[in-house]
């Protein structure tokens, strides 16, 4: 009957009891029937007696009571079956027979009481000390138990086991403490639930069921037992659960390490909770998947995480409900799956939440935290096509894996993704494993169903189910190589438990567990009970409250040595080594000499660092035994002792003395490289410095490097290193000289300038022009940078050119000139209107009759013009005419003892006269103010006259 119709119903009885007291005064005499259906007459019943009566009366009730020797207890209706009924404690009253009586009172104050005989008889008592519940034995269980019965001497104990399973009863009588093995013919029984039970005199029986866990395998050892559950493991932590006396579970982290207990508070709602769907140890605390049902601020599915003594729900502030099944956590991140919604990651060192998968529906049973902090989760936009993508936490990049199909149950290790994909064939679909190695896809092939992917992987290991059609689903591994291996035969299926990062497997088929590696064949180790965990490379069992490594020898095979290189190393250096069986490696050594470190990359191959080192075999140890392989050259590292001398220039030999200098491959000085070197022995090298540093002598062999502090490096630069010239100024008082400076080699240079007026410093790596100088002598000092004790210094002359000189030398037969040039290189020499260019010194050219005309100039204006004329003539002659201002008389080279000149206008009147005395050569007149025209001049020399016409302008 649903809630609806029982308020319905409890409503009609109000009515009808209205009814009744409104017609009370028109009713007739009560009648009031009492029928005791509980507790039956003479039959045994124990302290808590159970009461159940169907009353009838004519009117309404107003009391129903029960009573037995002296105790009460109103009983209450049920409206759904109509029968009052209720409890009533009989402990401490009488044993025996009693009489149940049974009060009843209707609302007019009518009453009936019935009695009722029965038997009291109580329960025998069971008290358990050990074992505690869910504790786990191997061989035998200790079983110490009493029962008692009141007012009897003894009472009867039976201790067993559950009937389905082969098992030995033990009788006892009041007590027992006793060492039992129940399944002495069964080494692998799981979980089982231990019943002691009492029987007291009257044959009434009392049983307490102890859940306790059995593994009797010699391949695990007791590693931690505490009191309670083990349902997580992580470092040093256990996550229990215990159960109290109020029936409420309870939860706790022991820390194995000093057995400290972290008592878990769920908070004063603990009791309202509905169910924990899962728990798990996470960073600094245990994080919940918690459902509440029966309070309106907290109804729905929530994470909580303890951690720092105090309960925190990452869910609700986010105004999000969890999904049910998905939480994992690795480091300091938790993975859980929002309620028909995206990935939430929450930090939880600073419970900051992120999302991933939005805008896909995640599928809530499909996604896996890898321990690198990427996550590995299923998504679809429908329901014929799941994708499998994997978002990386750190990057927050996001790759998709599939396109098509449905892919579904992903696991992620590493750099490896594996996954199930369905392929229709034929109209029957078909699911195939697939492994994605973040490059590249493989098929690693067919399984029977989506439910049976159990697949496990570590460091490039993967194990995982592979279907055989004579016997279902068998266990395969596949190595980082690529190679497959099958690991079960079985006629049943079997199921993946876990792998380790060398490839030890553990795998379920029936009832028990099996260990393989990749050398050897499955053997079964232990039941299937509890839960497999991996902890640092070790495998262990939790079953009940105690947690057990597994002891498994690894494989016994000898290990052989196939190859390695290279084959000529020293000291420091990694040498990769070949073979098989290579499991459980623990030493390694290249000529007797331990190897530094190695690391495994597979059961095949290893990498090992070469120590101190002799030559010799290389020999690897595993339980299996020693392998080796002859063929290993260990080249010593080179030592120096000395050098001599200690101190020299580029191109100075040095002796440098040590050890194991053979096969050197560079020797240098100050970490520049010499010109050359010279081995001549094992100790001795002969070397010619190069540029070179002042520091340390090294010597680099196939051995390695040596190096000797205390060389002294000498710098010095060719004696033609550096080329100066010079540009003279191009004029006298001119500052426009230029010094030119080049250096053969390319260093860091620093030119100091002196001298003439001059203090001036320049910097240069090649070459430099120093210009605007002026005439004279100048200082000029170079250094290097980084070589304070280098210095070339050097003297230049900026020169300024010579006056122009012309001296004429005048051969009237024939008739030339002859021309002294001095002051200049090249010279512009006229004669007469014609110029012609020369660089002699001496020049003779050929004269006309009458005026000649010499300029001579140089390519420097600032030399100036030198002019000069020449007459050539037998007689008087005059230049120039036309004039300006004045002319000039040439009267010849003789002298003329008495001159006069006389000039005459075109009149006849004497303008000009004037006589002149002892003369030869040119006589200048000058007649500035006489007027324009034409003139006629007499010249009277000794007796001897000559007319010109003149022509003033």
């Amino acid at each position: 009957m649903s809630c609806i119709h029982m308020k319905t119903l409890l409503q009609l009885l109000r009515n009808t009891i209205f009814i009744l007291l409104v017609t009370l005064p028109l009713a007739g005499k009560a009648a009031i029937e009492i029928n005791v259906q509980y507790p039956k007459t003479n039959i045994l019943y124990d302290d808590n007696l159970y009461i159940s009566v169907f009353v009838s009366s004519t009117y309404a009730y107003h009391t129903v009571e029960a009573s037995v020797g002296g105790r009460s207890v109103t009983l209450t209706v049920n409206p759904m079956l109509g029968n009052y009924s209720g409890y009533l404690s009989l402990t401490g009253l009488p044993q025996g027979p009693s009489t149940l009586s049974i009060f009843v009172k209707d609302v007019l104050g009518n009453t009936q009481t019935k009695n009722s005989p029965f038997i009291f008889n109580s329960l025998p008592v069971v008290k358990i000390e050990a074992p505690t519940a869910h504790t786990t034995y191997q061989s035998k269980i200790r079983i110490k138990a009493s029962v008692s019965d009141v007012g009897s001497v003894n009472c009867s104990g039976i201790i067993s086991s559950p009937a389905s399973i082969p098992s030995l009863t033990i009788h006892f009588i009041n007590s027992i403490d006793t060492l039992v093995d129940m399944f002495p013919d069964n080494d692998f029984i799981p979980s089982v639930t231990i019943s002691i039970s009492g029987i007291d005199s009257a044959g009434q029986v009392k049983s307490v069921e102890v859940p306790v866990h059995r593994n009797n395998s010699n391949a695990l050892k007791p590693y931690f037992t505490s009191d309670g559950d083990i349902i997580d493991f992580k470092d040093t932590r256990l996550l229990m659960t215990t159960t109290g006396e109020n029936g409420l579970t309870y939860y706790k982290i022991v820390n194995m390490a000093d057995s400290s207990v972290d008592s878990i508070r769920l908070g004063p709602k603990q009791d309202k909770i509905k169910s924990i769907i899962k728990a798990k140890l996470c960073q600094g605390g245990a994080a919940f998947v918690i459902y509440y049902n029966t309070d309106s601020s907290i109804t729905g599915t929530h994470i909580y995480v303890w951690k720092n003594d105090s309960l925190i729900n990452i869910s609700q502030p986010l105004g999000l409900s969890a999904g049910l099944n998905d939480m994992q956590s690795e480091g300091q991140y938790l993975m859980w799956l929002t309620q028909n919604g995206p990935i939430a990651i929450t930090n939880l060192n600073t419970f900051n939440t992120s999302f991933t998968g939005t805008g896909s529906y995640v599928v809530n049973t499909s996604n896996k935290l890898s321990k690198d902090g990427d996550i590995a989760y299923v998504a679809s936009a429908s329901t014929s096509n799941y994708n499998v993508y994997r978002y990386s936490i750190s990057s927050q990049v996001t790759q998709q894996l599939t396109t098509t199909n449905i892919n579904t149950r992903p696991v992620i290790d590493g750099k490896y993704t594996a996954y199930i994909t369905t392929v229709e064939n034929s109209g029957t679909t078909v699911f195939y494993n697939y492994l994605n190695d973040g490059v590249n896809t493989y098929n690693l092939g067919r399984t029977l169903s989506f439910a049976e992917n159990r697949m496990s992987m570590n460091n490039g290991y993967t194990l995982f189910l592979k279907s055989d059609s004579a016997s279902g689903s068998q266990t395969w591994l596949r190595s980082p190589d690529g190679t497959l291996k099958q690991l079960s035969y079985f006629s049943y299926p079997s199921y993946p438990d876990g792998v380790d990062s060398s490839g030890r497997s553990l795998f379920i088929n029936n009832w028990n567990r099996y260990y393989a590696d990749s050398l050897t064949g499955s053997k079964m180790v232990c039941g299937i009970g509890g839960t497999t965990y991996l902890r640092n490379n070790e495998f262990y069992l939790a079953m009940g409250g105690t947690l057990f490594k597994y002891d498994i020898p690894s494989a016994t095979f000898l290990p052989a040595l196939l190859s390695f290189s290279p084959d000529s190393v020293s000291t420091g250096d990694t040498v990769t080594i070949k073979g098989k069986n290579l499991i459980g490696v623990s030493t390694v050594s290249f000529g007797g000499t331990p190897a530094t470190s190695f690391s495994m990359i597979s059961d095949s191959v290893l990498t090992a660092v070469v120590g101190a080192g002799t030559s010799g075999v290389i020999a690897i140890s595993t339980p299996g035994g020693t392998a080796t392989i002859p063929g290993f050259t260990y080249v010593p590292p080179p030592s120096i002792t000395g050098m001599s001398p200690t101190s020299g220039t580029t191109g100075t030999t040095i002796t440098i003395t040590g050890t194991n200098f053979t096969g050197t491959t560079s020797v240098a000085f100050g970490d520049s490289a010499v010109t050359s070197f010279v081995v001549n022995s094992p100790t001795s090298i002969i070397a010619v410095v190069g540029a070179g540093a002042s520091g340390n002598v090294s010597v680099t062999t196939p051995g390695g490097k040596a190096t000797l502090d205390g060389f002294n490096f000498i710098f010095t630069l060719p004696a033609d290193n550096f080329k100066i010239t010079n540009t003279s100024a191009s004029c006298k008082g001119s500052a426009n000289g230029t010094i030119n400076i080049s250096a053969v080699k390319k260093l860091n240079y620093t030119a100091t300038v002196t001298g003439n007026g001059q203090s001036s410093t320049h910097t240069f790596t090649s070459a430099i022009d120093l210009k605007d100088l002026s005439a004279g002598s100048y200082n000029i000092c170079l250094t290097v940078a980084g070589q304070p004790g280098y210095q070339q210094c050097f003297t230049s002359v900026i020169a300024e050119p010579k006056d122009l000189s012309v001296y004429m030398a005048i051969n009237k037969t024939p008739r030339q000139v002859v021309l002294s040039l001095d002051g200049a290189t090249q010279y512009q020499v006229t004669l007469n209107g014609s110029t012609i260019t020369t660089n002699k010194s001496e020049l003779t050219l050929a004269l006309k009759e009458g005026v000649n005309t010499v300029s001579v100039s140089t390519d420097k204006l600032c030399q100036g013009q030198i002019t000069k004329e020449i007459i050539i003539n037998d007689g008087m002659s005059i230049f120039p005419n036309p004039f300006l201002s004045s002319f000039t008389i040439n009267i010849g080279n003789s002298n003329v003892k008495r001159l006069l000149v006389s000039l005459f206008n075109t009149g006849g009147k004497i303008v000009y006269s004037r006589s002149y005395a002892n003369q030869s050569g040119n006589i200048s007149i000058s007649l500035p103010d006489l007027s324009s025209g034409l003139y006629m001049l007499k010249l009277s020399a000794d007796n001897k006259e000559k007319t010109f016409k003149l022509l003033k302008k």
